[in-house]
């Protein structure tokens, strides 16, 4: 006899309720960390732990201090590496009066791979300017669409900015168009999208609302789209930022649209 398989739901719950007991199991052990996947613990016993996985969590770690400080490694375990900051000292090396820091090993290699650190291999670490470079990318684009963010990031880490800012054009463009169906560009675009009639404007949406979206994307097509598309514009870190912020508020209001107009 078949036996009746248990509901999708009982199971996550199942699961969450597992892992709400393991968490308070061990969440007394000083290795205990809240992830954003749920929690881990590090089997050891330190004055500090790594803030999170991914290199943009390493680089967070390195830039709390200035370019070129020195990170001394003392121990390893779990596949993360605890680090006294500034010098090595002769004894006591683990005192709290001491700043340490911890990054994951795999992490680290990355950003030794990509020349964000220096001496991974030889001992001390040193953040190089290319790591700072990227560390303040990090912090100027937090929060920006997250598909966006990945087609970007290598132009602004190369310095590439003004093609990022034209590859975010593009894209809000393309958005556009897939969302409206209309295959017009430029101005006769928005006017098909956000016109009195226009493909992407809600049934309920105000009047002076649909306007404030008609202006703000041709606002942007005209400053931004056209002018990236037909000139090299110069172009520096904050302004790619910037713009990059904008392209990526304009993808979000399309998305938004889309769900207005055509919902589920």
């Amino acid at each position: 006899m078949e036996q009746d398989l248990p509901a999708p739901e009982s199971v996550s719950r199942s699961l969450e309720s597992l892992i709400q007991s393991l968490a308070e199991h061990f969440a007394t052990h000083p290795g205990f960390m809240w992830q954003a996947v749920g929690c881990e613990v590090l089997h050891a016993d330190w004055p500090a732990y790594p803030l999170g996985h991914g290199v943009h969590a390493a680089l967070r770690t390195l830039t709390e201090f200035p370019v070129g400080t020195s990170f001394y490694p003392l121990d390893g375990i779990d596949c993360c590496t605890l680090f006294v900051v500034g010098r090595r000292p002769a004894k006591d090396a683990f005192a709290s009066h001491h700043l340490h820091i911890a990054v994951w090993d795999d992490d680290l290699r990355e950003c030794s791979a990509r020349g964000y650190v220096r001496g991974a291999e030889d001992g001390s670490v040193v953040l190089t300017p290319e790591g700072a470079h990227a560390a303040l990318i990090t912090e100027l684009t937090a929060g920006v669409h997250e598909d966006l963010l990945a087609e970007l990031e290598d132009h602004l880490y190369d310095r590439r900015y003004d093609t990022a800012v034209r590859e975010a054009a593009i894209r809000v463009e393309l958005a556009l168009r897939t969302a409206s169906g209309r295959a017009a560009h430029g101005q006769a675009l928005i006017e098909q999208c956000f016109g009195e009639n226009g493909a992407l404007v809600p049934r309920r949406l105000s009047n002076a609302d649909r306007l404030a979206l008609r202006s703000a994307f041709r606002s942007y097509f005209a400053y931004v789209r056209n002018e990236y598309a037909h000139n090299i514009p110069q172009t520096d870190l904050l302004t790619a930022c910037r713009l990059v912020r904008r392209s990526s508020d304009l993808l979000r209001a399309v998305e938004i649209l889309v769900r207005a107009v055509r919902p589920a």
